[in-house]
């Protein structure tokens, strides 16, 4: 198919055709055809790349069905168009080698996504995806994002699954790339904003609303419409949040804070979780219907110690990627093959960030900076006072003291940022702030 596709639209009303031209007259050469005669004149021509096909054609019903025959015989693919509910006529479209068989009353929000499907191949955006931002050599798991990406997503329900680290915000933004480029993208992190702020986030708020509502502010679910709203660990929201946020997805509708008056936002909703949804429905942390509702496509992305193939790629990409070469010793690359890599992708690219970037151009397995707990000793991590502590107050006492120590001493380190500090701990923010009510 040439670069511009030309494309041939058969139908008799004009204001129809001029509503398909107005929406892909950006991507296509245009042709029209406003009867069975002017259709197969034109398709004569052999110039043709596809057909957007009206069934009815004037005097001619169902006349649309001879140009499917005709195109299925010149090999030209064929997008039909028409509001007929009959299903022995619709089975006669497809076996007539029709791609898509569209309803004309909603061909403004899905015709241009079938017809892109149609004129350019998905096959060099994913392959660049894989080759430059989400390396891996796991072909089931391509399988699993060429079919999810095969969808017409908009207005769909995303649910992307995966510990921390593999990539589950690069695979969002890929979603985004392909379906709604010319829309927005709003990313949200559930875990790094307080149970407090986090309505004003999503839904807006009025001056005045609340301390510190100095002035009106746009919710993201505004900033989405039309676009893809990415909710990134979504496990962490409040439940008090999850009812309204379930309200928003059902109805379209919502309410920023201070305001009776609903606000409308079509947006499509990406979202995704390193933790168990099934264990935290369980455990009432996590609201069933809302899991229903978030869970329309899901994929789950495999931890990094589950494929080890693209350990290997991996630290090759990011040698190559290095403008700085150095060498990595036999020993030095099978300490880090044989890591388990709780922090997955990001992990290892800080390792190997730190190692490029260091002083030393030969690294040996000593110079690799990394917590194995395979190689740790149980003395390392209890000491005897530990121990002492434990049989004089109770474990439990002793993992609440831990706790408050570690949030302390991390949160000081980080000079008070709340994000970084529950990013370092790998806990949830509604634990931190559990564990800071205790501080």
């Amino acid at each position: 198919m040439s670069k511009i596709p030309n494309i041939l639209i058969i139908e008799d009303d004009k204001y129809f055709r001029l509503g398909i031209k107005s929406l892909v007259k950006d991507i296509c050469l245009i042709n029209e055809a406003e009867t069975l005669k002017q259709a197969i004149e034109i398709l004569s021509t052999g110039t043709i790349d596809f057909c957007i096909v009206d069934l009815n054609l004037g005097k001619n019903e169902y006349g649309g069905l001879k140009v499917l025959e005709l195109c299925q015989k010149m090999n030209i693919d064929t997008i039909v168009l028409s509001s007929t509910d009959e299903l022995d006529i619709t089975e006669k479209v497809y076996s007539l080698g029709c791609q898509h068989f569209l309803v004309k009353s909603q061909y403004k929000k899905h015709l241009r996504f079938y017809i892109e499907k149609l004129t350019k191949s998905l096959d060099k955006e994913i392959d660049k995806f894989f080759n430059e931002d989400f390396i891996t050599s796991d072909e089931n798991l391509k399988r699993q994002v060429k079919e999810l990406l095969d969808y017409d997503l908009r207005g769909r329900r995303i649910l992307i699954t995966g510990e921390t680290g593999v990539g589950k915000s690069l695979l969002g933004k890929l979603i985004h790339k392909v379906h709604f480029k010319d829309s927005e993208f709003v990313h949200l992190n559930c875990s790094e904003i307080s149970e407090n702020l986090i309505e004003s986030e999503l839904f807006g708020h009025l001056k005045g609303s609340f301390t510190g509502a100095i002035k009106d502010k746009v919710g993201l679910l505004a900033k989405a419409n039309n676009g893809v709203l990415f909710l990134d660990e979504i496990a962490t929201m409040p439940m008090t949040m999850q009812k309204k946020l379930l309200n928003a997805i059902e109805s379209g509708e919502y309410y920023p804070v201070g305001s009776d008056k609903p606000q409308r936002s079509n947006f499509t909703l990406i979202s995704a979780t390193c933790e168990d949804l099934i264990e935290k429905i369980h455990s009432d942390d996590f609201r069933k219907d809302l899991f229903f509702r978030i869970s329309g496509f899901n994929l789950n992305i495999p931890a990094l110690r589950e494929r080890k193939e693209d350990l290997r790629c991996l630290i090759k990409y990011f040698l190559n990627q290095s403008p700085r070469r150095i060498i990595l010793k036999d020993q030095a690359l099978n300490k880090l093959l044989n890591y388990d890599w709780p922090g997955n992708t990001r992990e290892l690219k800080r390792v190997m960030d730190n190692l490029i970037f260091s002083n030393l151009g030969i690294i040996n397995e000593a110079d690799i900076k990394i917590f194995d707990d395979k190689s740790s000793v149980n003395e390392s991590l209890l000491t005897k006072d530990h121990e002492e502590y434990i049989v004089n107050f109770g474990l439990r006492e002793y993992m609440k003291k831990i706790e408050k120590e570690i949030t302390r001493n991390i949160l000081e380190r980080n000079n008070g940022k709340v994000a970084k500090t529950i990013k370092d701990l790998k806990i949830s923010a509604s634990a931190f702030y559990r564990i800071q009510e205790n501080l």
